[in-house]
């Protein structure tokens, strides 16, 4: 069958020409989208793997800092000391109390450091002190490696050096080095030295690599502080390689660069410290980056070719059906010569055809005309509903205009009331069947006094546009008009609206500003309640009606304060009769200080506090502005006023003992902190200084400073007595003083002595 229509079709060009020029534009843009869909993709492979190779590099970064960091702390910290000083000085070690302070500090330092792998003290003739790690044993090697590496690294921050311990495992040091230096021969001649174990950090942290892939940390000089692959040797300087070079000539805190080594594309991703003293590369073969995009790749190119198959089937259907017409004409004139009977069932046929054409035609004009429409309301709505006061006027209401000499127009917007409860109640199907009743209500109500334009602007608001003649359609009327929707509404419908008027306008390029204006005037239903009908006048005399601190609160809140619920009830009713008459900002911000002054009253009762939070501001804030009409807030003000009735109660049932028990306790176990205040514990239990000083001193019938001096002198002597090895300063600082004299006075006006002579007479007794 197949061969047959072959057959038929072969020597039809016109066939033929549809469908190369039909597949051929699909092809071509079917090639192109390809195309950019497989760099977008590529892309953004690209970007997501970039962005995970600085992450990893980022993270390693963090690791190597911190342990850089910490040690370097170490060591300036020391270096600072004055017993190290004078250690250096001397270029001697003179055991005493002091020396043993400093040996302790070093030996606690490598001790809880796993990386740090030890400290050095260096003289003028060799090693003063030193400590090294538990899990690292030196040896006589490892303290000339040691030496050699301080001596010599006068001008470089970082210094690796190597040496193979006891066990035969090999140890990757890093040095970081800071002491005196001697002009002449510029080298150190005494200082300090802390050694981290390089080869310990980066194992770990380059533990997981792939064939090809290189780790390399690098000093800023081109010396290899770690590196993952085993290329290059620890301490080597490979400075003048070519990608190093390119690397340092780019002089950035990081980026990616590829090069070429053996025949073989390389990718570099790299970070630099924030104080550029090292750098960190991520080294792989770019065949890696391009196997990770090979996936997308076939998955587009499968994409092209589907695309292709149905292009073509398509084109094929296209191609027959816009053909299909052109062959039946021409079998009717190939067959015109066949018998008379036949030309008669023709010439039936012919006129058939010609009148399910006619009524194609007219079906597609009808077809124009309602799409012509729909365009049209279309652009009214989004002329409307734009925010933009620049847009054209939609035609529609241009020649409405020009129909009517002298013409004038209104504009009314109807609001459906509790959007979001009617949506909730009512079925979606229903909400739709409610809206067009609304919709047909308001067209036959208005349209018995002017022109009207209707629009179903969304779910919530309906426009209408009236246009009439000079003075044919007033004010009154309009709001006549308008009462009749409400009441008609009303009774056939479950939904509640309210209706903004505007006033008469003449200007047709001031359509937008209009019905702006009238469906703001909506807002006001917050004031003026369900069904009702707002004009413009209305609110304009609102808008003069001065400020919210024009209202006094003081007899509401004092209700409040009296648990009073009826005065209370009769007092919101009063304030509520002054925001009718006036703005609805001022209605809105009376509401919210009403609700702050509540608010504020209830912390002063639970928490001590004479403020108020942000946080209980715009809580305030959020519940008034959630209220569709001002009679919603008296029921959440009742609910307020009882939970402040309930609080005042259970105030009353609690003491100030609890805080001062906690804050005793708090003394005893921290009276070392030397941030220790009444600021501080008022801070803590959230409430005031004073209010905290007061209660501290009605409990303890002492002073709160004078409470924690005792605590922290008694704690004093008992330490002079027990522990006579340690320092008048040391136990000073540990009882929580930073400044000997201070303490020695106070000690001296408690006791009548001096704490140095209190020690001596006890240990002569």
């Amino acid at each position: 069958m197949y061969k047959k229509v072959i057959q038929k079709y072969r020597e039809r060009t016109i066939l033929k020409r549809i469908f190369l020029c039909t597949f051929g534009i699909s092809a071509f843009f079917i090639t192109i989208a390809c195309f950019i869909g497989f760099s977008w993709v590529q892309k953004l492979k690209m970007d997501e793997l970039i962005k995970n190779d600085r992450e990893v590099l980022s993270n390693y970064h963090a690791v190597i800092y911190n342990n850089l960091d910490s040690a370097q702390k170490s060591l300036e910290t020391l270096f600072k000391n004055v017993y190290v000083k004078r250690m250096l000085i001397n270029n001697e070690v003179s055991w005493n109390d002091n020396t043993s302070v400093v040996a302790n500090s070093i030996v606690t330092t490598v001790s809880v450091n796993p990386n740090l792998h030890s400290i050095y003290i260096f003289g003028k003739d060799g090693i003063l002190l030193k400590s090294s790690n538990p899990q690292y044993p030196t040896t006589k090697e490892v303290d000339m490696g040691a030496e050699k590496t301080f001596v010599n690294s006068y001008l470089t921050r970082m210094n690796p050096w190597s040496y193979t311990d006891i066990y035969g495992e090999e140890h990757e040091i890093v040095s970081l080095t800071i002491g005196d230096f001697s002009g002449k021969d510029k080298v150190y001649e005494n200082g300090i030295a802390v050694n981290l174990d390089m080869g310990a950090i980066t194992g770990r942290l380059f533990s997981e690599t792939v064939p090809g892939e290189n780790f390399i940390i690098l000093s800023n000089d081109g010396k290899v502080l770690a590196e993952s692959s085993g290329e290059y040797m620890f301490g080597e300087n490979i400075a003048k390689e070519a990608f190093i070079s390119t690397m340092f000539a780019e002089n950035d805190s990081g980026g990616m660069f590829k090069f070429l080594r053996d025949k073989v594309k390389y990718t570099v991703s790299y970070i630099r410290s924030n104080d550029g003293y090292y750098y960190i590369l991520h080294i792989y073969p770019y065949s890696t980056m391009l196997n990770s995009i090979a996936h997308s790749r076939n998955l587009v190119i499968a994409a092209g070719i589907l695309l292709m198959f149905v292009s073509l089937l398509t084109s094929a259907f296209v191609a027959f059906k816009v053909y299909h017409p052109i062959d039946e004409v021409m079998e009717y004139i190939n067959g015109s010569e066949t018998a008379e009977t036949q030309n008669v069932e023709n010439s039936r046929k012919k006129y058939k055809e010609l009148s399910v054409i006619s009524e194609k035609m007219r079906f597609m004009a009808r077809q124009l005309n309602h799409f012509s429409e729909e365009k049209e309301t279309d652009y009214m709505i989004h002329y409307l509903s734009s925010r933009h006061y620049n847009s054209k006027v939609p035609s529609v209401f241009l020649e409405k205009m020009k129909e009517i000499e002298e013409a004038s127009y209104y504009c009314a917007v109807l609001r459906i009331c509790n959007l979001d409860k009617v949506m909730n109640e009512i079925k979606e199907a229903d909400i739709l069947e409610h809206i067009n009743n609304i919709f047909e209500i308001a067209k036959a109500s208005y349209e018995y006094i002017a022109k009207v334009l209707l629009y179903v602007i969304d779910s919530e608001f309906i426009a209408a546009i009236l246009i009439s003649q000079g003075d044919s359609m007033t004010d009154s009327l309009f709001y006549s008009q308008s009462e009749r929707i409400i009441d008609s509404i009303r009774q056939q419908q479950l939904i509640y609206i309210n209706i903004g008027l505007s006033g008469k306008n003449t200007e047709v390029s001031g359509l937008y500003q209009v019905y702006q204006t009238a469906k703001a005037i909506t807002k006001y239903r917050f004031l003026f309640g369900e069904n009702a009908i707002i004009t413009e006048e209305q609110i304009h005399n609102c808008s003069f009606g001065g400020s919210h601190k024009d209202f006094d609160l003081r007899d509401i809140i004092c209700s409040v304060k009296k648990q009073d619920k009826q005065s209370f009830i009769k007092e919101f009713e009063v304030m509520k009769d002054f925001i009718k008459e006036h703005s609805l900002q001022t209605g809105y911000d009376l509401l919210i200080s009403l609700a702050c002054e509540m608010f504020l009253y209830h912390n002063e009762i639970t928490q001590y506090r004479s403020s108020l939070g942000f946080l209980d501001y715009e809580n305030a804030q959020k519940e008034v502005l959630s209220f569709e009409y001002i009679d919603e807030a008296l029921p959440w003000f009742l609910i307020l006023f009882e939970k402040i009735q309930d609080t005042i109660g259970e105030a009353q049932r609690k003491g100030s003992s609890e805080i001062v028990e906690k804050a005793v306790k708090y003394i005893m176990e921290h009276y070392k902190d030397t941030n220790l205040s009444a600021q501080y514990l008022a801070d803590k239990f959230n409430i005031t200084p004073s209010y905290f000083s007061r209660i501290f001193n009605d409990y303890t019938n002492c002073a709160f400073p004078d409470y924690l001096t005792n605590i922290r002198l008694e704690q004093a002597k008992k330490r002079l007595i027990e522990e006579p090895s340690i320092s008048i300063q040391a136990i000073c600082e540990e009882v929580g003083y930073l400044n000997s004299s201070y303490f020695t006075a106070q000690f001296k006006k408690k006791y009548g002595i001096p704490p140095s002579k209190y020690r001596l007479n006890n240990h002569l007794k």
